[in-house]
């Protein structure tokens, strides 16, 4: 079975120690390295390329800066904040870098592992628990995702649904009985139909749209 390399970067040493037994004792990771400090982790993303950045961005002073020096090293980087801040313009800005999820600290382990599937598959993720809080920060995002009529079938509508309440291609797919290739191209269609970009926004989009309540 392959593994994925994971980096974790946190202040606190006890915390990744942790993470690092969680996430080995899947055996679909293997943890590269852990690091406390920002030039520490700028060295390690340099020289061992990690496929998965584990990051709680709140323990590093530089914040949203240290995330620009990441995508600077390598453009690519997917970036996984795990971390307890989830004050909406925090989480908004933090989003806004282009990481590839953001989970909380507090969630159950499963919501970890189910965001790092869906960013291994190139994916965006973000719990769904934080899309209403971020209502006001959204707002600036209105030139992108404005509401109008999109008239949208009922098909789309079940799978912006299932999308805004973070369910990955493989689990659409077998709630609505179709493959999983057809539900791509569905996300495809649909994105390009209320003019989004990802899947975070598509969920933005459906809360400030009333297509969803979470």
């Amino acid at each position: 079975m392959s593994t994925t390399k994971v980096l974790l970067a946190d202040s606190q040493r006890m915390f990744t120690e942790g993470l690092k037994l969680l996430l080995e004792a899947t055996g679909s990771f293997k943890v590269v390295s852990q690091c406390a400090g920002s030039a520490d982790l700028l060295q390690e993303m340099a020289s061992l390329k990690p496929e998965i950045l584990i990051l709680d961005i709140a323990g590093f002073a530089e914040g949203d800066g240290l995330l620009k020096k990441i995508y600077d090293i390598d453009p690519e980087s997917k970036v996984c904040v795990l971390t307890a801040r989830k004050d909406p313009d925090f989480v908004y800005n933090i989003y806004r870098t282009g990481v590839s999820g953001y989970v909380l600290k507090t969630s159950e382990s499963a919501t970890l592992f189910k965001a790092l599937s869906v960013i291994k598959d190139g994916s965006q993720f973000i719990e769904p628990v934080l899309i209403p809080s971020l209502k006001d920060s959204i707002d600036r995002l209105e030139s992108d995702i404005a509401g109008d009529d999109y008239s949208l079938t009922k098909r789309e509508l079940a799978i912006l649904q299932y999308v805004a309440n973070g369910l990955f291609n493989k689990e659409i797919a077998f709630n609505l009985g179709i493959k999983e290739k057809t539900v791509k191209n569905h996300i495809t269609n649909l994105f390009k139909k209320i003019g989004v970009k990802d899947r975070i926004q598509a969920a933005v989009f459906a809360v400030k749209n009333g297509y969803v309540n979470l």
